[in-house]
């Protein structure tokens, strides 16, 4: 699967790794990790992305 650049640097050095699910403890789902800031999220979201954040723009 090819991911999207990080949603909060812009970074594409991304690793993907097993952790806790959100729901319960017990459970492992893959998550995408931002080797530069941190962020994480589960790999069925990573890629979601609002049509502001594709195209650039803000409201302000």
């Amino acid at each position: 699967m090819k991911f999207k650049k990080c949603p909060f640097c812009g970074s594409a050095h991304l690793s993907v790794e097993e952790k806790a699910s959100a729901w319960n403890n017990e459970d492992l789902e893959e998550h995408v990790i931002c080797n530069d800031c941190a962020s994480a999220a589960p790999v069925y979201i990573w890629n979601i992305r609002t049509l502001e954040q594709e195209s650039g723009s803000t409201s302000e």
